[in-house]
């Protein structure tokens, strides 16, 4: 993807929006090409990106199409507390709709997004030769580390632009499925 020929020569961005791109382009390939064009010496400068389809096309364990011999029981316990919370019994009948907001798959998902960053190392170092030592799995804090990124905690709610993940019973303007993710990456600060 050649996205500089289409920017001026030397221009720098204080925000990148890049939509659901990650769901079409490795996230560290997409990371790579938008580093070079934030400016990192605003420390409020921002790259967002959005994953829709990670649960239901690449992990599906991360949402409720995975063949589980408890997701009956998991459905009705979310439906519950779907109807507790907002009151409203037509949120029961939606298919699963409004329940997947109270799924906790963090866990599913942030191993989504470090199989994707260990698959970026395997690939380096098989492409420079090297095949004595294994890549390390990362952890979170050093996923956009390479490209002198760091990842805001979407969990811990330090995402300033856009929600981690879009509260589906609280807005019904268009259809989200819940499983929606958008993460914020911003600049190392220099020590």
């Amino acid at each position: 993807m050649d996205i500089k020929q289409h920017l001026e020569p030397d221009t720098l961005y204080d925000r990148i929006l890049t939509s659901n791109l990650m769901d079409y382009l490795f996230l560290p390939n997409l990371l790579k090409l938008c580093s070079e064009v934030l400016n990192h010496d605003n420390h409020q400068g921002t790259i967002i990106t959005e994953t829709i389809v990670w649960a239901r096309d690449i992990m599906p364990e991360g949402g409720l199409f995975f063949p589980d011999s408890d997701q009956p029981q998991i459905i009705s316990k979310l439906t519950q507390i779907a109807l507790e919370d907002t009151k409203r019994s037509s949120f029961a009948d939606d298919d699963g709709q409004s329940v997947i907001e109270y799924l906790d798959n963090s866990c599913a998902f942030f191993n989504f997004l470090r199989a994707m960053f260990y698959a970026h190392r395997l690939k380096r170092m098989r492409d420079s030769g090297s095949t004595n030592q294994k890549p390390t799995i990362p952890v979170m804090k050093e996923l956009g580390n390479k490209f002198q990124l760091r990842l805001r905690d979407g969990i811990r709610n330090e995402n300033r632009i856009v929600f981690f993940k879009p509260a589906v019973n609280r807005r019904r303007v268009n259809s989200i499925t819940g499983l929606e993710r958008n993460l914020e990456w911003v600049p190392l600060q220099k020590k």
